[in-house]
């Protein structure tokens, strides 16, 4: 994580910007090996899509992001939710011990039968407080609640009913979008589009 308050001039150093590190980094979290301490266990692999999580949701101001694993050291995916404890000034504490916190995800998603992706994928919290998941190379979407069970699940198929294509990731546009004000929302039914072959770089966005 940087200090975006800094200056073009101030980013190319060490110093300036309101916490007065410049653009060095002022947190990361995950891989411990990534700022020396590879004596402290390795959490994240190769993930995608940590964002942060909106005011009005639970959770607000916490990272959520989808944690891909490793085939070889971590062959499985989850789903965490980071608490970095910012201080007032907009620091983050780094321990000497323990290298930066929290020491474990406030909220994870591990589900009882593992599941892993290993590119892409990603998650959204939703207003109601469960969570939107994308396995993305099974082109999967479902969404969990905060205790981990699935109410609601697609898996994308093409217009002859083939599935397993690649979905870099879902968003759900939940009915107070601000898009979405005061138009008619209509139900169409699925939606569905030829399959895109494997070489093409076209991209294609569904909603």
């Amino acid at each position: 994580m940087l200090d975006h308050s800094t200056t073009t001039a101030e980013a190319a150093g060490h110093t300036g910007g309101r916490l007065g590190h410049g653009g060095d980094i002022i947190y990361r979290w995950g891989n411990p090996r990534a700022y020396g301490r590879a004596d402290l266990p390795q959490q994240l692999y190769g993930q995608h899509n940590p964002n942060w999580i909106p005011s009005g949701l639970s959770g607000a101001g916490h990272i959520l992001a989808f944690n891909n694993g490793d085939v070889n050291a971590r062959p499985y995916s989850t789903v965490v939710e980071l608490d970095t404890a910012v201080a007032g000034d907009g620091s983050y504490a780094y321990d000497p011990a323990t290298g930066y916190g929290p020491a474990a995800p406030l909220w994870q998603y591990s589900p009882p039968t593992t599941f892993f992706a290993s590119i892409i994928s990603g998650a959204q919290r939703l207003a109601s407080g469960n969570t939107l998941v994308t396995d993305g190379p099974a082109g999967h979407f479902f969404e969990v609640t905060p205790d981990g069970q699935t109410v609601w699940s697609y898996t994308v198929t093409d217009t002859a009913g083939a599935q397993g294509y690649l979905v870099f990731r879902a968003v759900r546009y939940e009915a107070g979008y601000s898009g979405l004000i005061g138009r008619t929302l209509v139900p169409q039914g699925l939606l569905k589009v030829p399959a895109v072959p494997a070489q093409s770089r076209a991209t294609t966005k569904v909603y």
